[in-house]
């Protein structure tokens, strides 16, 4: 999945996927999070034996690529 937003600040993709982390920031209008979002798409993608990993840059956006195996 890949968008056009103001991305993740690199100091904070490492933690994205842990549970409870909230991404709030500058540029989000006011939307409550309760941090679980991206750590259950981790949790269903490993369930799967897949591998989920971002790339992002801030004011243009984030990619996250998800890799299953056939093979489940």
């Amino acid at each position: 999945m890949k968008d056009t937003g103001i991305g993740i600040p690199y100091g904070l993709q490492s933690s994205i996927f842990d549970q409870f982390t909230k991404a709030r920031r500058q540029g989000l209008k006011g939307e409550e999070t309760t941090g679980l979002g991206m750590f259950i798409v981790k949790v269903i993608v490993e369930l799967h034996k897949g591998k989920i990993s971002l790339e992002s840059e801030e004011g243009l956006g984030t990619k996250f690529i998800v890799e299953i195996p056939l093979d489940v």
